[in-house]
């Protein structure tokens, strides 16, 4: 099992949030810490289309590698993410 906990800097730009290529399966937890939301989704991400993140709001999933990936983007402006991701082999 490896753990791991970073920042994201979610901007008009997608991001993505999970590392996971060498793990059978991860489970991420993502907090938002902006003042304002997040859109989350996959690599085609926007903010007219994603999952609303709200300020203060947290989310968990799992994810599998087919999945392809947990990407952010903010409507606008800079949003902080904090991201902790437990992967299991």
């Amino acid at each position: 099992m490896a753990v791991q906990a970073f920042r994201v800097a979610a901007g008009v730009t997608v991001k993505r949030l999970d590392q996971h290529d060498t793990v059978t399966r991860v489970t991420l937890v993502v907090a938002n810490r902006g003042a304002s939301s997040v859109y989350l989704g996959g690599q085609g991400v926007t903010a007219a289309e994603g999952y609303e993140l709200a300020a203060g709001e947290k989310l968990s999933l799992e994810l599998r590698p087919s999945d392809l990936g947990l990407y952010a983007v903010a409507a606008s402006g800079s949003v902080r993410l904090d991201v902790m991701q437990v992967g299991w082999s």
